[in-house]
């Protein structure tokens, strides 16, 4: 779990409220929540600049644990649970701090069935079909992984035309998929072939890489703490105010 926790040393400025524990505590409490929605808002619009059109389950991906006036710390994290899909942590940690890739979900459904070797990574290839975000989707995975489970002669070729309208897209054209999951000239991987009448084209649709490793492209601490040096200030002075009119 990532987690910046909001604290601050502001004595001078709370000794206005005279001592008053309980304003001291709720006045603390509202700035430190405060300070981490502030964190939150400026850490989406980091999510936005840094990622190539993250999708709108990757920019619901951090949480805010607000202060209360008898624990006063408040929690700005990112999520490492999901109730579908992968949790945010999971794919956005390495690009906080780098190193290598977590395992995805299709990869392990690849490896379970026996399409992608133990220890291996799929990246989209050339022929990959993409959606708006840049992103294989679920759905045509999910229709590869069930065409090439069912539909093999060798373990190294599958021969059948893919599921029933995915051909119709190359109009005239015959449409398989097939595994190469032996070391040669071409590299492993999920592969399409079109045949024509005067020959066939494959392209790549998932090439199998040992390693994919990641370099720190999103500041996820230091943003925060800056943030939180700037704004944590501003906020307990304005809520010390408020609260001098109950005094």
């Amino acid at each position: 779990m990532i987690k910046v926790n909001v604290k601050s040393d502001s004595r001078a400025l709370l000794r206005a409220l005279q001592g008053n524990q309980k304003q001291i505590a709720i006045a603390t409490s509202i700035a430190l929540t405060k300070t981490a929605k502030q964190i939150e808002r400026e850490e989406y619009a980091e999510i936005k600049r840094v990622f190539d059109r993250p999708t709108k389950y990757t920019l619901s991906g951090l949480f805010v644990k607000p202060s209360t006036k008898t624990n006063l710390e408040a929690r700005i994290g990112i999520k490492n649970q999901a109730n579908r899909g992968t949790p945010a942590e999971k794919y956005l940690q390495p690009n906080i701090v780098g190193g290598a890739r977590n395992t995805k979900r299709f990869e392990r459904a690849f490896i379970s069935k026996g399409i992608m070797p133990q220890g291996y990574k799929a990246v989209p290839g050339a022929g990959a079909k993409l959606d708006a975000f840049g992103n294989v989707p679920a759905k045509y995975i999910l229709q590869l992984i069930n065409y090439l489970s069912t539909n093999k002669q060798t373990p190294n070729v599958a021969t059948k035309r893919f599921i029933k309208g995915q051909a119709k897209q190359l109009a005239g054209a015959g449409l398989t998929y097939f595994v190469n999951n032996k070391q040669g000239n071409l590299p492993l991987g999920i592969y399409q072939r079109t045949s024509f009448a005067s020959g066939s084209s494959i392209k790549p649709i998932f090439i199998f890489v040992k390693q994919v490793n990641y370099k720190q492209r999103y500041n996820f601490q230091g943003k925060a703490d800056a943030i939180a040096k700037q704004f944590f200030p501003l906020y307990l002075k304005e809520s010390v105010q408020q609260s001098l009119q109950y005094l």
